[in-house]
């Protein structure tokens, strides 16, 4: 269960970190918009809310990613910090490898 969540996780990365961008470049359309008279002051401040919460979202989802890594980790007993590097690109091929296997399996 913990391979699976850090597996669903890890995408939620690269898609808040998309969700932000849009936001923001909707508060730069808005901006200019209420600049030139088009849009209210309520509009303004909302699309600056949506990008804030969009950048928080993405961050989290960072920090999501690393507390489900740390939990599949605590599950087979072996955190990546105690080891050497060899040591970690073996687990993750291992781990690669057991992702693929399940992958394929109906």
């Amino acid at each position: 269960a913990s391979v699976n969540f850090t597996r669903a996780s890890y995408p939620g990365i690269q898609l808040s970190r998309e969700a932000a961008d849009a936001a923001e470049k909707n508060l730069d359309l808005v901006a200019d918009s209420y600049a030139e008279g088009i849009k209210s002051i309520i509009d303004l401040i909302d699309a600056q809310n949506l990008a804030l919460v969009a950048d928080q979202r993405s961050a989290n989802s960072v920090y999501n990613f690393l507390i489900d890594l740390m939990n599949v980790q605590r599950s087979v007993g072996r955190f990546d910090f105690f080891q050497s590097e060899s040591q970690r690109q073996e687990w993750y091929q291992r781990f690669a490898e057991f992702s693929k296997k399940a992958d394929s399996r109906p």
